[in-house]
């Protein structure tokens, strides 16, 4: 099994630890994975999901500031536009009531959703991208 332990680290940078080195060792049983890929805009995208709920990996004092994680995950995004490939790698936690890979790739489209939504208010309502403004804090 594979043990994260430092009290001064933060989830973030032990999530990132675990899953790179969870990746050369397999992750053992630990791993449920599921992969998506859709076409769209000249791109291919390809988005494979990791999640695991058994956090024994995870120090103790860790696991008791965070009473309600129910489990990690890793979103692998593979992108290919005009021949050239790109990967991003996500990392994300979910509530005890995330159980299922399937259901941790629905809640993170969900929330790029939510995010892109707020992306095309600022562009499209209020013009963000037409503001031509750099410096300062306003848009004329």
């Amino acid at each position: 099994m594979l043990q994260v332990k430092d009290n001064q680290k933060s989830l973030a940078v032990a999530l990132r630890e675990f899953f790179e080195r969870g990746e050369e060792a397999g992750y053992g049983k630990l791993a449920v994975e599921h992969e998506q890929g859709e076409k769209d805009h000249g791109r291919y995208e390809t988005r494979h999901y990791t999640w695991i709920n058994d956090l024994s990996w995870m120090d103790s004092t860790m696991r008791d500031a965070w009473k309600k994680l129910g489990g990690v995950g890793m979103i692998k995004s593979s992108r290919r536009v005009d021949g050239k490939e790109s990967s991003e790698f996500h990392y994300g936690i979910g509530s005890t009531g995330v159980k299922t890979v399937k259901t941790f790739a629905h809640a993170t489209r969900a929330h790029w959703g939510i995010e892109n939504g707020l992306h095309w208010t600022l562009d499209v309502v209020f013009r963000e991208e037409e503001c031509r403004t750099r410096t300062g804090h306003s848009c004329t």
